[in-house]
């Protein structure tokens, strides 16, 4: 299987391909199979060398993903192969692992998804997490307010605008570019 690692922090260029072999899980552990890997400012930021929860080198950026349940280790019992489900670094001791074709976690560190849902989306819950709590726990927005939003064309500012918006609020979206909206 394929994995994205890095040795030390850098450029893009410090990223490299490697084959390595699959994975097996351990005690109370499940593989997944990717379906869609997110990718974010805080795997710029994991690169970089830059990020408050720098995962240990050499490492495997990715901070989340989609994926099914390709195999499951001894003393599961609340999952099954085939399961969809979303992985986020959030909830690993340590960020990243998710560049990866197959991934190895503990099985309480997975969120089930259900049959039928959209797994590109699935992989961008994180910015999903981070708006609501933006616009929920700090800015306490409400129906009728308006939101402005830098970054509107980004994974967290979209998600913003869109629970702003469906919450009933006036938003105002800014973001850099040459071509202009309505």
């Amino acid at each position: 299987m394929k994995i994205v690692q890095f040795d030390e922090p850098g450029a893009p260029e410090v990223l490299h391909v490697h084959e390595v072999p699959l994975p097996e899980p351990g005690a109370a552990q499940i593989r997944v199979k990717a379906h869609s890997i997110g990718v974010g400012i805080p795997d710029v930021l994991i690169r970089s060398g830059a990020y408050s929860w720098m995962p240990p080198l050499p490492c495997i950026p990715g901070t989340e993903m989609s994926g099914t349940v390709s195999a499951i280790g001894p003393d599961v019992g609340n999952v099954t192969v085939g399961d969809l489900v979303y992985v986020s670094a959030r909830e690993r001791p340590h960020r990243g692992g998710c560049y990866a074709d197959e991934i190895v976690v503990r099985a309480d560190e997975i969120t089930p998804i259900p049959n039928g849902a959209n797994m590109e989306a699935v992989a961008t819950l994180a910015n999903y997490q981070v708006a609501w709590h933006l616009l929920w726990n700090m800015a306490r927005v409400k129906a009728g307010d308006t939101v402005l939003v830098y970054a509107a064309a980004g994974g967290v500012g979209s998600a913003i605008v869109e629970l702003a918006l469906i919450a009933g609020a006036k938003v105002i979206g800014v973001a850099s570019g040459t071509s202009k909206g309505a």
